[in-house]
């Protein structure tokens, strides 16, 4: 808003703050029942005469409807809004085509009105002829509109909406193109049989013009929304990256416009353009530069769009070269190609930063109130110590991300088996809260799944029992849950898997005896979500009171110091000695074979939830494994009784590597 690139509307009965430097807008509030009446609705827009130069317009006070009624309650307080040094707007309703209009009584029409008024032709003509004689038209709800024309058409405006695009301007300063996000709210009554094909949140390009066509050809944000709608279905099922996406190629396209080239124009002209984008994003200024990482994402972004948009016939030539090698991946070689576009970042040696051991131990302590030493902490003034350690020993042992461990439900926890065991326990994470949607199973070590089941059955019961928490009606109805056991339970009377509901499901989930299903839940039995806040906070207090060198630690980096420790493990080979102890016993076979016989990588790989052994092992990369195999080489070293020299010619092998890394 402060950009100038979206204004604000507030009412008397809005109770919002003018933001600084905003363009504004004063509605009457009549549409809602609140008008305060007409001289405490002047007092109201006298008391922000100060900020009437960015103010587009204040509406007339109005009868929702009815015209005539409207125009009676209007006329007398044009020249009294006028007066305290605002342009004021008639607010056109049902039937107004029909009356005498006082254009030059006015500064702006405001198409308010039925929807079904609002876009048919009578509007229309009204908006035709305040333009015609110099004033400015305001369309009231163009949002829905817009949404509108895009489950009725295949990108393109409904001619009812075109009629009034056409003729309207909006009252604020545009930027080339707009971003709003799709709701299908409300679709019931649009005039349509089915409910919108169109996701959720799903994001929309639009033209500041309102336009989606040239006659029938579609402008390029009509084909971008084309792409943007097909993302899901193309191994990108998060609204965040349909956001990221969206946003992207608003920039790009915003850019070529601004120069004058066409999104789809020839090659010659999309590389000038591109290496000016190039220029501009790491030379420009300095609200605009990018970060090579940053950088890379955009042009990747913009590189799937035209690769996606020559193949649909819509363009004829993209701005990216490519440089094609070959790589060995699974001992098979295979061609990759990369886009030259793209800038290549330095190597660090660790970039990924995780827990060590130490820290871990310590981290989880703070959260349990403790000192270092494991006893009471007496300046500790946190609430929920145990749920708060259960979760981070949970995420510690299993390497869940964010999404997955805040969404997990109490009753996909696994049984704690009978006796202590130091094989790991299977912990499956289903698909539709999985990153990508791709269903795996992780494990969680004996220690950690017994403080879970303890967190259960004793702070989270009496947190549960008996609570009155219900989910924000917004979010839909109450799912309330009977007869749950560990793979699902009846919801509403119908019997249904966890593994089908997604994050949004979960959310609404109620237990017939008090609160939520999810795991975690707050202290008035509803769902708990704001981890990042939580270990926020102790990380920061270990760092005020017991260790300075305490990193930030957000809950990813739990999911790091997992990877590090299972590493570790594996590569010690103490999964192998865990396993043949188990297979002896007859206890677990299958996961005793497992552990035997597959490479440490794809373990990893599994339990981290990624698509290939390429993606762990360069992830790995990012990780500092040259500690992991050297104290794995040492140990094993010394069990053989090998020489110390050898060890410490195994250590220069290592400064090596770290010198070469620091000097590159």
């Amino acid at each position: 808003m402060r950009a100038g690139q979206l204004g604000q509307i507030i009412t008397p009965a809005s109770g919002n703050r003018l933001i600084d430097d905003a363009y504004w807008c004063a509605d009457n509030a009549a549409f809602a029942g609140r008008y305060p009446g007409d001289d405490r609705y002047l007092a109201w827009l006298s008391a922000r005469a100060t900020h009437a130069r960015r103010c587009a317009f204040a509406t007339a006070p109005d009868v929702v409807f009815d015209a005539a009624a409207t125009l009676a309650r209007s006329l007398p307080m044009l020249e009294r809004i006028r007066a305290a040094g605002y342009p004021v707007a008639l607010v056109a309703q049902d039937g107004l085509e029909h009356l005498s209009i006082p254009f030059d009584s006015l500064d702006v029409l405001f198409l308010g009105g039925s929807t079904a008024w609002k876009l048919g032709p009578a509007a229309a003509d009204l908006a035709a002829q305040a333009r015609a004689r110099g004033l400015r038209v305001h369309c009231g709800r163009v949002v829905w509109a817009l949404s509108l024309c895009l489950v009725r058409g295949s990108g393109g405006l409904c001619p009812a909406v075109l009629r009034v695009a056409r003729r309207c301007v909006v009252s604020l300063p545009c930027v080339a193109v707009k971003l709003i996000f799709f709701s299908s709210a409300g679709w019931e009554t649009w005039g349509l049989e089915h409910p919108p094909l169109i996701p959720e949140s799903m994001p929309v390009l639009v033209d500041d013009d309102l336009r989606l066509t040239d006659g029938a050809a579609p402008r390029p944000a009509a084909v971008a929304n084309r792409w943007l709608r097909e993302l899901p279905a193309s191994g990108a099922p998060a609204a965040s990256t349909w956001e990221a996406y969206a946003r992207a190629l608003k920039a790009w396209m915003e850019f070529v416009a601004e120069r004058g080239v066409a999104v789809f124009d020839d090659r010659e002209r999309l590389r000038a353009v591109l290496s000016a984008y190039a220029q501009y994003r790491f030379a420009g200024p300095l609200e605009a530069r990018f970060a090579p990482a940053t950088w890379n994402l955009h042009i990747g972004v913009v590189a799937a769009f035209y690769r996606w948009a020559a193949a649909e016939g819509h363009a004829a030539a993209e701005p990216f070269s490519y440089a094609t090698a070959r790589r060995i991946v699974q001992d098979m070689l295979r061609g990759t190609a990369r886009n030259l576009a793209k800038v290549r970042a330095p190597k660090r040696h660790v970039t990924i930063k995780h827990l060590e051991p130490d820290f871990a131990r310590l981290f989880v302590r703070a959260l349990e109130g403790l000192d270092p030493d494991g006893c009471p902490d007496p300046t500790f003034r946190g609430r929920d110590p145990g749920r708060n350690t259960a979760m981070a020993r949970l995420v510690l042992a299993s390497g869940l991300r964010r999404r997955e461990f805040t969404h997990l439900l109490v009753h996909e926890v696994p049984p704690l088996p009978a006796a202590p065991t130091v094989v790991p326990v299977p912990l499956p994470v289903a698909a539709a809260i999985a990153k990508g949607r791709k269903q795996r199973s992780t494990w969680i070590s004996y220690d950690a799944l017994a403080a879970v089941h303890r967190y259960i059955g004793l702070e989270r019961a009496l947190t549960a029992e008996g609570s009155p928490w219900q989910p924000d009606p917004a979010a839909g109805e109450p799912l309330v849950v009977r007869d749950a056991d560990w793979h699902g339970g009846t919801i509403n009377g119908r019997r249904m898997a966890w593994s089908r509901l997604g994050p949004a499901e979960r959310l609404r989930l109620v237990d017939p005896g008090g609160g939520s299903l999810l795991l975690a839940l707050r202290g008035d039995g509803g769902p708990f979500l704001d981890w990042a806040t939580v270990f926020r906070r102790a990380a920061n207090r270990i760092r005020a009171r017991f260790e300075p060198r305490f990193p930030h630690v957000h809950p990813h980096r739990l999911r790091h110091s997992f990877a590090m420790a299972t590493l570790e493990h594996l590569v010690a080979g103490y999964y192998r000695q865990a396993a043949a102890l188990v297979a002896d016993t007859g206890d677990n076979p299958a996961m005793a074979l497992y552990l035997t016989k597959s490479d440490p990588l794809m373990v990893l790989r599994d339990l981290l939830g990624h698509s290939s052994v390429t993606t762990t092992e360069l992830y790995l990369r990012r990780l500092d494994t040259a500690r992991v195999f050297r104290d794995a080489y040492e140990q094993a070293g010394r069990h053989a009784g090998i020489d110390p020299a050898v060890l410490a010619e195994v250590d220069a092998e290592f400064l090596d590597d770290l010198d070469l890394g620091e000097a590159r």
